[in-house]
């Protein structure tokens, strides 16, 4: 399965039958059970890495705001994706429309990519949780539609990116902005 396959999206109870044969799946969890399917996901590749010890992934959860939340404990399988994952082959990547604080997460987040820059309520928080200052990026990413901001919290670097060229079959390569 390549990103521009448009093989269908898989239930939970499906993936890791489909993983014996794929490289990528796209899980649809049902909405009524979401966080629940999620976790068992996660626990899937949990288990799937302990029959396999050369098994590694990576796992994009998007919307992560819905299972990641400030005012509430994160699950025990979100916990241990985001405390042993990476030593165990297991990245995990979060997706979320705002910034997402999660003190239970918080200590393993190595990289936050910024599509738009969160809302003023939040520049604080950014500062003081992860050292990035996004005031400096408010106005270039005004000036260059769809561009982006990788922000590395283990160095505390930042760079602006160009918008990503995403031609069906091309190599996709970000660039740093000029």
């Amino acid at each position: 399965m390549s990103l521009y396959d448009k093989s269908r999206p898989i239930g939970v109870e499906s993936l890791e039958k489909h993983l014996r044969k794929n490289r990528t799946a796209v899980v649809f969890p049902d909405p009524d059970y979401v966080e629940a399917e999620v976790d068992y996901c996660i626990d899937t590749l949990f288990a799937i890495r302990n029959s396999n010890p050369d098994f590694t992934c990576t796992i994009i959860v998007d919307d992560a705001q819905t299972f990641i939340q400030s005012r509430r404990a994160a699950s025990q399988s979100f916990r241990r994706l985001a405390l042993t994952g990476r030593s165990k082959g297991i990245r995990f990547v979060a997706v979320s429309h705002q910034m997402v604080f999660s003190k239970d997460l918080e200590g393993s987040t190595s990289y936050i990519v910024f599509f738009s820059m969160p809302v003023k309520l939040y520049h604080r928080d950014a500062m003081v949780r992860y050292g990035f200052d996004p005031e400096g990026y408010l106005e270039k990413m005004g000036e260059k539609p769809y561009s982006f901001v990788w922000f590395s919290v283990t160095d505390q670097q930042s760079t602006l990116m160009n918008p990503i060229d995403a031609k069906e079959g091309a190599a996709i390569e970000p660039k740093a902005a000029d």
